[in-house]
């Protein structure tokens, strides 16, 4: 980790000096979590699941640079913690590392753009055997952009992404990625001397994801449609591989309030038994200034799997999306609101609650949480 920190620095230090746009944002604030353990228990056991108070800090530098003529730099760093004020939840502190950079490089005569790109996370705490969330990725990827007239663009990109799972190195991977992507506006309103002119934005992508592990497929010699128990179920010689595809459309309206909704659908073909699923996701938002100069975003989310064995290994990693620790992978409703109180300085509030995704109900899900704080913006 020192070691990537050191060379994020060596790109982007020298970025910022010569950089013509950035800003340094610095946030803070508590937050309650009615389950810091992410558990998923039996309905008669909830009781067992404790909240905790906890403390957020972070502060995250974006920029953009044009080294040359049709050159552009952009990247963002961002250092973060999560701090538990109970000891029944300490085991759940951790750390962020989080960096991410494109180089685009502009071909006027074939309207496109050459594109390079980075990322990495690291999710790190006192003992990361214990946390379940803590992992770390990394990604670099080549992509090729093409503009056509009016708003129509198509992004291909080739790229490759390991990650390490730290509570069990079982489930590290890595492997090649293939995806493409395409965006328009197919509506504008009046823009000249309007402040809310309108559009309407679609998108659709598709993405392939091959991940080789480091642990073994499992087999099953049990009877077909039967529970999967004892000595049916055993490792073998080979290594665990998954292709995992994902498919997605999205719609958005942009005027005096912005309206998006999303749709996704992940499959995730293994060749260990227990791995396989479907899984459809549906999102809805909503941005809308309210009373008193108040942004809000409201977000929902619903989502469907559908496990193609009889049984699921590891439910907890399946649950995650490997985006963030705080991203999940199951039904949830985020409300976000902000407000400016200075030039630079901003109140921000959040509320989520999470439950059980649309499969088994054997184990019950809930997990609420609430968040206030400040952000301190600094830059251009």
């Amino acid at each position: 980790m020192i070691r990537a920190t050191a060379l994020l620095c060596s790109i982007l230090v020298p970025a910022v000096a010569a950089g013509e746009e950035w800003s340094l944002k610095i946030e803070g604030g508590s937050e309650y979590d009615s389950n810091p353990h992410r558990l998923e228990l039996p309905e008669q056991d909830s009781a067992l699941v404790q909240g905790a108070p906890l403390l957020r800090l972070g502060a995250r530098l974006r920029g953009m640079a044009k080294p040359q003529p049709r050159h552009s730099l952009r990247y963002s760093v961002f250092g973060g913690a999560k701090l538990f004020l109970e000891d029944t939840a300490e085991t759940e502190d951790v750390k962020i590392l989080a960096a991410n950079a494109t180089y685009d490089v502009g071909v006027i005569a074939r309207r496109a753009v050459l594109r390079l790109a980075g990322s990495y996370y690291d999710a790190f705490g006192d003992d990361d055997a214990v946390s379940g969330r803590n992992f770390s990725s990394r990604d670099i990827q080549a992509a090729l952009v093409l503009v056509g007239r009016g708003q129509h663009r198509v992004t291909a990109h080739v790229g490759l992404r390991s990650f390490e799972y730290k509570p069990n190195e079982q489930f590290d991977w890595s492997g090649d990625h293939y995806g493409l992507r395409y965006n328009t506006s197919v509506w504008q309103g009046d823009t000249e001397g309007d402040a809310n002119a309108s559009s309407i934005d679609i998108s659709a992508s598709y993405r392939l994801e091959r991940r080789n592990y480091n642990g073994v497929a499992f087999a099953s010699s049990c009877g077909e449609g039967d529970e999967i128990v004892g000595d049916c179920f055993y490792p073998t010689n080979v290594d665990r591989a998954d292709a995992h595809h994902a498919a997605a459309a999205e719609v958005s309206y942009t005027g005096n309030r912005i309206y998006s909704g999303r749709y996704e659908l992940q499959v995730n073909d293994s060749n260990s038994v227990g791995q396989a699923l479907v899984r459809h996701r549906f999102e809805v938002s909503i941005t809308s200034e309210l009373f008193a100069e108040i942004i809000l975003t409201a977000k929902g989310t619903v989502q469907y799997n559908v496990f193609l064995d009889p049984l699921l290994l590891a439910p907890d990693v399946n649950s995650q999306s490997f985006v963030s620790i705080d991203d999940e992978n199951r039904n949830g409703i985020v409300l976000h609101a902000t407000r400016d109180l200075r030039s630079r300085l901003s109140v921000e509030g959040r509320y989520g609650f999470f439950s059980n995704e649309f499969a088994t109900q054997e184990l019950r899900f809930r997990r609420q949480t609430g968040y206030l704080g400040l952000v301190y913006e600094y830059g251009d």
